[in-house]
């Protein structure tokens, strides 16, 4: 468009120097009119015609290319926005939808998971409460202010809530059961953890809730401690930190490195008001919320779920499914 703006304008100033120098010569009619000027003002009007004639060519071009464009613009950009818009509407219904039902928020300025009411049936082993309730270093004997060093998760920190496996502690080799823990300690000599289950504590500030217990673990170890007087027990974990221990989300802004997960996409979920993690597919990626810009809920399926088809789960509730589940 601007190239065809541009001949235009130069096809114009050659028009308007015809006419002047048409201007600066004797009428046509005019009497005593030589021959070389007859000739010489004929060539010029002809000129002239065809420039004109060439400016409402280029002007007929530049009206069908800006028809084209708009039709582009309808058939294509006006569908993706009618999507877009369709979509959106879908999303605030499904968040009507199952935010009455769910009332499991995420907190995007805590990493204390809240805590409910089992809900999960009896398909599942064990279910667990919304659990690391209270990962302070207080409540970890021994650790003051210690950090882990070296290894390849030296980014995690004393009292970060993972995701763990303890199913080949509880099962066997090769046993997937992923479990919300606090890190306890690092071993850089063998790149292990130790991890406290996240259940321990639910436990430990809800006597009432006895039915959140998951059994007999048979790989943990038990710590003992006194507090305020009274000993309490919380069992620990030591896990390979490369194949057992994921970094639960820490922050759901993007800006801070929060990463979102694809419609389709296969991940570990918080079940929700427990503390054990399910395989789920995403239904719904989650949404950025105003005015923060943090990462709200996934709507997930998660696998073998009779109960309800979908539910909605907190961003900082979800991490990669390892491969080999």
């Amino acid at each position: 468009m601007a190239d065809l703006d541009h001949r235009v304008s130069k096809t114009r100033d050659a028009i308007q120097e015809k006419v002047n120098e048409c201007l600066e010569l004797p009428g046509l009619h005019s009497r005593g009119l030589s021959k070389d000027n007859e000739t010489k003002i004929l060539k010029l009007r002809k000129d002239i015609d065809e420039s004109h004639e060439h400016v409402e060519m280029l002007s007929k071009e530049k009206i069908r290319l800006a028809t084209l464009a708009l039709e582009i613009l309808e058939k294509n950009v006006m569908v993706q926005l009618d999507e877009d818009l369709e979509r959106y509407r879908e999303e605030l219904k499904a968040n009507q939808e199952f935010g009455e039902e769910e009332k499991f928020k995420s907190s995007n300025k805590a990493m204390d998971m809240d805590i409910g009411t089992p809900t999960r049936g009896p398909s599942r082993q064990g279910s667990r409460m919304g659990g690391g309730g209270n990962n302070s270093n207080e409540n970890l004997p021994g650790l003051g202010n210690e950090q882990p060093a070296g290894g390849q998760k030296k980014n995690l920190q004393i009292g970060d809530l993972v995701a763990a496996n303890i199913g080949e502690l509880n099962i066997g080799p090769g046993a997937h059961e992923w479990i919300v823990g606090t890190v306890f300690r690092y071993i850089p000599a063998t790149d292990e953890y130790d991890i406290v289950d996240a259940d321990d504590d639910t436990n430990k500030n809800n006597p009432n809730n006895k039915n959140i217990a998951r059994g007999n673990k048979k790989g943990g170890t038990k710590n003992m401690k006194k507090t305020g007087g009274k000993e309490s027990k919380e069992t620990t974990y030591r896990l390979s930190a490369k194949a057992c221990v994921i970094a639960l989300p820490k922050t759901a802004n993007p800006s801070h490195g929060a990463t979102n997960f694809d419609d389709g996409a296969y991940v570990l979920a918080v079940y929700p008001q427990t503390t054990t993690f399910y395989k789920a597919k995403v239904v719904r990626s989650a949404s950025r919320i105003p005015p923060s810009g943090d990462y709200g809920e996934f709507l997930l399926e998660f696998e073998d779920d009779g109960d309800v088809p979908r539910r909605a789960v907190p961003f900082r509730h979800v991490v990669e499914c390892p491969k080999t589940m």
